[in-house]
């Protein structure tokens, strides 16, 4: 079956339309970007954020090497990075590095707490 030429326009024409509509601007217009890792060795896991009771943000993210490393490389080159920002994300800095390859902040009565893992490798 041959479909005719103003149909396929038609439909490429609301295409066209629906992908303007609904995907020509970034969900964020407004944003800041919290954390870049450059290196492709490594990956973000995980990443978390918090708003403390001053109104500051917190955030949590775990950078780990890729698959093909061993457990024990794992273990010593995962980096937790934590940053923080006053101004409601506007300008967020560095507050400590800690070697966790997996980290999850939360807040409770006005404390902050992080679920951390270390890991390790058995030695048999």
């Amino acid at each position: 079956m041959r479909i005719p030429l103003s149909l396929r326009v038609a439909c490429a024409s609301l295409a066209i339309f629906i992908a303007r509509s609904f995907c020509a601007e970034p969900l964020a217009q407004d944003y800041t970007v919290v954390f870049h890792n450059p290196d492709p060795e490594y990956y973000v896991e995980g990443p978390g954020l918090v708003r403390l009771d001053d109104g500051a943000l917190v955030a949590v993210v775990p950078v780990v090497p890729r698959e093909q490393w061993s457990a024990a490389r794992l273990s010593e080159h995962s980096v937790t990075h934590i940053l923080r920002s006053g101004d409601g994300g506007k300008i967020v800095a560095a507050a400590r590095d800690l070697p966790y390859y997996s980290a999850a902040p939360w807040t409770h009565r006005g404390t902050l707490y992080l679920f951390a893992n270390k890991g390790g490798v058995n030695r048999q």
